[in-house]
């Protein structure tokens, strides 16, 4: 039996799957279960839907939302965001996360979109559509059965929307909702797509028999596959699959087209997408067919060309690696079937190559389409007649695998950067409270984790870092600590506690010896705001400078006689009782000077 691969250089390929296998580590480095990113809203954010807003404490609840406050702390409305299940959800680039707003009586008062990978052009269009606006005024409950259609031209973007907003009210109902039924179920146009597609196929393998359909065929690539569906394979999407996985609504259609891309050009050695499918490519050839003859290319500048779109492949992928941000979008023409949504940059490179194509037969396929390039890996051509099996550290070869190399190192020294801080810092200040009473959940170790590295990024006199910590669990030296301290008998409930001691013996000699107070009461604002960022609560027992509570804790924790704790931070999940404070006072405030009010 002859087997599909004997004889087939498959490096390019396996270079290709190494260079993916990056991605996907560098965006998916290996966490606890529960150490999902948090989604994030800023002031500014909130104050597109409530413009007096100026603090979102958070609120207690099974599901990420934050109350927001006027300036006197009064009650503005209450915003919903979207869990960590709804990552799962992507549209062209990636999640869509939402920040839903609700008035007093519960009702949505409007939506906003926050941070987020996809193209501006099509949220620019999802935006100018009103499709945010559809679900205003409407109780929970409607909202989520509320049938919406996508937005033409942004389909997947607005069904990723759509979805992200029913999967983020869903669990303020305490009865499950009749939501109707996911964008992957079959619709007529995917039906019109697989015909196509099914024709494409039977094309490819029986060209000499169905050559005189080809044309048509290329005219149903570009009225199906480009107008209607808008399923193009493109380095946007590629971009997009690698770091977030493959959507479910396109599974059918261009995940399908995506696989086959792969395998028929495993299998056979021949190239199925770019020639058979893709509706830029045919426009480009249906153009051709009307002049004749061709331009001859001169081979310097086809070099040119090809380097340069090895060029964009490589700088795509570098930025997917260290976690650049970058619309790809207007890197290639095939946004320009999407007419609505398409940027003036994308309709004038289409426009472009078009023209070119009456030359040049396909000039774009050739020559600057990085999709095709990718998809050339796996063709998978037949080895040159002699060549070694072995040689597989060819100069380009090498020059691959080293920047294979480069780019896991790149993830993996990535993965260990602190992410920011998950919350607006201006909110955290204005939220931040002092927190005594908490729930039974523990405090996970990833948090505590966060807050120690918080607090060693205070600001230190000399960097002389004169500082130490002391983290504890246990429930009965936690208990001690309660019994001991006068005013810490919210220790006997908290979750966890760290103590924050100073090295007088490492801080500046002399007069400034004192300045480690200054130091680790920094450390400990740190800690404080830090964990008002992540959701807990937290209150600072005062230790230093009372003898007896110093004796006291050193006794409880076996510090040595050269370490002074500072005070003691206790940590647990808010109960919510405590609510921030207005301490602002504008009499305490001298402008340039000491004047007397």
């Amino acid at each position: 039996m002859k087997l599909p691969f004997r004889n087939r250089d498959l490096r390019p390929f396996l270079l290709l799957c190494g260079l993916l296998a990056v991605v996907w580590f560098r965006h998916h480095p290996q966490k606890d279960a529960a150490d999902g990113r948090p989604v994030t809203v800023t002031v500014e954010q909130a104050q597109d839907l409530f413009p007096d807003a100026v603090s979102l404490p958070p609120r207690q609840e099974r599901y990420p939302s934050h109350s927001v406050l006027d300036a006197d702390g009064a009650p503005l409305g209450v915003l919903i965001l979207s869990g960590p299940d709804t990552a799962q959800i992507t549209g062209y680039g990636g999640p869509t996360p939402v920040a839903v707003g609700l008035d007093d009586e519960g009702d949505v008062f409007g939506v906003v979109l926050l941070a987020n990978a996809e193209s501006e052009s099509y949220l620019m269009d999802v935006l100018d559509s009103g499709l945010l606006e559809c679900w205003n005024g409407l109780p929970v409950d409607q909202a989520i059965t509320k049938t919406v259609d996508a937005v033409s031209g942004a389909t997947m973007s607005s069904s990723a929307i759509i979805e992200t907003l029913r999967a983020t009210l869903q669990p303020l109902v305490q009865v499950e909702q009749a939501v109707p039924p996911p964008t992957s179920r079959v619709t007529g146009t995917m039906l019109w797509v697989w015909l196509v597609l099914a024709l494409d196929i039977a094309l490819f393998f029986f060209g000499k028999r169905l050559r005189r359909l080809r044309t048509w065929l290329l005219l149903a690539n570009v009225a199906v596959i480009g107008f209607l569906a808008g399923s193009m394979l493109s380095l946007a999407q590629a971009s997009g699959w690698s770091v977030h996985g493959i959507p479910q609504r396109v599974w059918l259609t261009t995940g399908a087209m995506a696989f086959l891309a792969i395998l028929l050009p495993l299998l056979t050695g021949r190239d199925f997408y770019c020639s058979h499918v893709c509706p830029y490519g045919a426009c480009q050839e249906l153009l051709g067919k009307l002049r004749r003859p061709k331009v001859r290319t001169p081979g310097w500048l086809g070099g040119w060309l090809r380097t340069l779109r090895g060029a964009v492949l490589g700088t795509a992928w570098l930025g997917l690696v260290v976690g650049v941000a970058q619309d790809l979008t207007v890197a290639e023409p095939f946004a320009a079937f999407h007419l609505r949504a398409a940027p003036l940059s994308v309709l004038m490179l289409a426009g472009a190559f078009l023209l070119i194509s009456l030359f040049i037969p396909r000039a774009w396929c050739r020559f600057l389409c990085p999709t095709g390039r990718l998809l050339t890996a796996a063709r998978a051509k037949p080895r040159a007649p002699g060549a070694s099996r072995g040689a597989l550290l060819s100069f380009p070869s090498l020059g691959l695998l080293l920047l294979i190399v480069a780019g896991c190192w790149l993830a993996w020294t990535a993965s260990f950067v602190p992410s920011q801080t998950p919350r607006d810092i201006l909110s955290v200040i204005h939220s931040r409270r002092s927190v005594r009473h908490y729930t039974d959940e523990p405090v996970a170790q990833k948090q505590l984790d966060t807050l120690l590295r918080a607090g060693m990024a205070a600001p230190t006199a000399g960097n002389a870092q004169p500082w130490s910590f002391v983290v504890v669990t246990d429930r009965d030296r936690l208990g001690k600590l309660a019994e001991g301290l006068e005013y810490g008998k919210m220790l006997a409930k908290a979750g966890a506690a760290i103590i924050v001691c100073g090295r007088p013996e490492d801080a500046l000699p002399g007069e400034a010896n004192d300045m480690w107070v200054q130091d680790c009461s920094a450390a400990s604002e740190n800690i404080l705001l830090a964990a008002q960022g992540i959701g807990l609560g937290a209150v600072w027992v005062g230790v230093y400078p009372i003898d007896e509570r110093i004796g006291m804790v050193r006794q409880v924790l076996g510090l040595p006689e050269t370490v002074v704790p500072l005070n003691v931070i206790s940590l647990g999940h808010p109960l919510g009782i405590e609510r921030p404070k207005r301490k602002f006072d504008p009499d305490r405030v001298h402008w340039e000077s000491w004047q007397d009010k």
